[in-house]
């Protein structure tokens, strides 16, 4: 089942105008925050719109004077989902603007989580690394022979229109007592610049809260890649992690996610259109009554769900089928084709015999005249 309480979001606030004491649309330097989905605190001055493909996720939302873009997906080589997001500036005047990437934290099975989800959460630790803009968080095992497990989430690469980085791992300091999310509290902490990496206190309930102050001119356009990656292994995260901090790695794995889920259509669609066609020779084939082993022979429809199953065999067992089928069309067509001239050549040389008779009858019947 779905829970809105739960999933990861983004949230804007628009701060004071540069050179203006009032603030942009939609509010001043307290205005509420909003998302950038229609879940969980829609603005009402925005319009939304959502848009899923096969391979990723598009949402947008308009605003008098910004627009912004959110891209959705998920790499094929690493356990790393990316959310682009785009804000582009479309009024007169520079917009100060704070954004927020924020999901909670578990770390641990879902059944386990459901089962105690306070008591798991003490478990969790966080801490910020600045050389990767990072929130990295981390389980500690119970057990002596249980492995830990590693999450961060972190920025790609720094927009040019990004100020400052904010932060909060406490859930009760973001949400706030009797909040909820459409209204949080959104107590956030400053982040240090330095090298070193600074522990967090995550209280009694952790939460990943990543805020960037932007400040994009008129007409400009401010772009921000969010990647949440988790693994086992700490070495391994710190891998992953400065690997995506290329732009090229980012890009290669837009691609190949799009690539691989298009092979994937195309498969399915071949086996598809197989099963489809074996179905419709066993029907044609049914109506020549040619027996089991013969070129009409019946074939029953396999179940939807082999589906799957021919799919991971491979495109090339697709081919050999569809040429099967194709072969045995093609044979039928060649049969048909040979009884009707069969028939037509009946025809023509009975007419013809026909014309032979009345020709000779005819002849004989003619009256001839006698030469003196």
């Amino acid at each position: 089942a779905l829970r809105d309480a739960h999933g990861s979001f983004f949230y804007l606030r628009h701060l004071a105008a540069q050179g203006s004491a009032t603030a942009a649309v939609p509010g001043t330097e307290a205005a509420p925050w909003v998302s950038l989905s229609q879940h969980p605190a829609p603005d009402p001055a925005a319009t939304y719109t959502a848009v899923f493909h096969a391979d990723r996720v598009c949402l947008d939302a308009d605003w008098p004077g910004l627009h912004t873009h959110v891209t959705v997906w998920l790499s094929p080589e690493d356990d790393i989902e990316f959310r682009q997001v785009e804000l582009r500036n479309t009024g007169a005047q520079t917009l100060e603007l704070e954004l927020v990437s924020t999901f909670e934290v578990t770390l641990a099975d879902a059944r386990a989580d459901e089962a105690h989800p306070a008591f798991g959460n003490l478990f969790v630790r966080a801490e910020w690394r600045p050389a990767a803009q990072a929130m990295v968080f981390e389980r500690t095992p119970r057990l002596a022979g249980e492995r830990g497990l590693h999450m961060a989430h972190f920025v790609t690469e720094p927009d040019r229109h990004a100020v400052a980085f904010q932060g909060q791992v406490d859930r009760a300091l973001w949400l706030g007592r009797q909040h909820t999310l459409a209204r949080p509290q959104a107590t956030l902490q400053a982040l240090p610049t330095t090298p070193q990496a600074l522990a967090l206190d995550t209280g009694l309930d952790p939460v990943c809260v990543l805020a960037v102050r932007l400040r994009i001119p008129p007409g400009a356009k401010a772009q921000l890649t969010f990647a949440t990656a988790a693994c086992d292994d700490g070495a391994t995260l710190r891998a992953v992690v400065d690997k995506y901090r290329q732009p090229s790695h980012v890009q290669r794995a837009s691609l190949m996610s799009a690539t691989l889920t298009g092979i994937r259509l195309h498969m399915a669609a071949l086996a598809v259109f197989v099963d489809d066609g074996v179905q419709l020779a066993g029907v044609l084939g049914g109506r020549g009554g040619e027996g089991q082993h013969g070129l009409g022979a019946r074939r029953q429809p396999q179940p939807r769900g082999q589906h799957a199953h021919r799919v991971e065999a491979g495109v090339e067992h697709g081919i050999r089928r569809r040429r099967r089928v194709e072969h045995r069309a093609r044979a039928r067509a060649d049969v048909q084709r040979r009884q009707a001239a069969g028939v037509q050549r009946d025809v023509v040389v009975h007419q013809r015999a026909e014309h032979v008779e009345s020709v000779s009858y005819t002849h004989l019947t003619l009256p001839t005249k006698r030469i003196v």
